[in-house]
């Protein structure tokens, strides 16, 4: 059906009316069993999730060794800077709501 449409001959061409009559195009795709669609989709859809789990463990290693690199050692924690918040209160100090808008 398709190769039929892809002729550079316009009168050799089939008309709208005839592609639309044709069984390609009233059946419901539905209703058509492909042999072996299923195996094979289901194949793919286990190696897409196996890939995407090994893509998420490479960035979760990547992440890390990026976070214990050299410069960690030179890095300190933001509540140890002079501009930021004072510590959180302990649990025998009433806590204070503060906010930031």
């Amino acid at each position: 059906m398709v190769a039929s449409l892809l002729v550079v001959d316009p009168r050799a061409r089939p008309t709208a009316e005839a592609v639309f009559k044709t069984p390609w195009m009233t059946e419901n795709p539905r209703d058509q069993h492909i042999p072996g669609f299923s195996a094979t989709w289901q194949k793919y859809a286990l190696k897409r999730k196996f890939k995407s789990a090994v893509l998420a463990v490479l960035a979760d290693h990547r992440f890390q060794d990026a976070m214990d690199g050299p410069l960690s050692s030179q890095i300190t924690p933001p509540s140890r800077h002079a501009n930021s918040e004072p510590t959180p209160p302990t649990s025998a100090e009433p806590m204070e709501y503060r906010s930031t808008f």
